[in-house]
């Protein structure tokens, strides 16, 4: 896709991100085509990227996560953590009708981020576990409501680790009519009857 981009002008900035340029930047790097990774969580590191390539400026050594090549010469930068993870999406920009499961009205939700376990089988980069709180939670899911959105994904890494606190966010979701789905991240460990009723 790099590729592609650059054959059909090579001013187009190309920028990867996920869990393989994370854990492999420089055979990332080592294509042409691509001209930044941003390693780790890439919310905050990619904004700011945006912001110095729009203003053709910055320093981009100091951008937390980012690595590049500049004059045969690579930066790998540090993987990159979140400090604010209550930052609630910018729904309102995706048209919501494009997205569904079966015939619902589809989302992703974040009620946690990492995970603190160092599994040889996962392909996971190291990212701290933390929880956001249930009020910014519960203010997310009041906007998916009322967005017409009536299927939830959970995309955690452990979503379940903390038992109390996901017993809290399954208290947020009733009597909402939203079916929940969880593709990853369900930690076998920590599951009860409870949480399974």
């Amino acid at each position: 896709i790099a590729d592609i981009a650059k054959k059909a002008g090579r001013h187009i900035v190309t920028v990867m991100g996920g869990t393989h340029p994370t854990l492999f930047p420089d055979a990332v790097l080592d294509d042409g085509n691509i001209d930044y990774i941003v390693r780790g969580e890439g919310g905050t590191p990619f904004r700011k990227l945006i912001h110095d390539l729009d203003a053709g400026r910055g320093d981009r050594t100091k951008i937390d996560g980012l690595s590049f090549r500049r004059n045969g010469t690579r930066y790998i930068g540090n993987i990159h953590t979140e400090d604010d993870i209550d930052t609630i999406p910018a729904r309102h920009l995706l048209p919501v009708k494009k997205y569904h499961i079966g015939r619902k009205p589809y989302t992703f939700l974040l009620t946690s981020r990492g995970c603190p376990f160092t599994c040889n089988f996962c392909g996971k980069p190291p990212v701290a576990y933390r929880k956001r709180s249930l009020e910014s939670i519960e203010n997310e899911v009041d906007q998916v409501v009322a967005m017409g959105i009536r299927a939830v994904d959970f995309e955690d890494d452990m979503l379940n680790l903390d038992i109390p606190f996901f017993h809290g966010v399954l208290d947020i979701m009733k009597g909402r009519g939203i079916e929940l789905s969880a593709m990853n991240g369900v930690y076998s460990q920590t599951l009860d009857t409870c949480t399974l009723a």
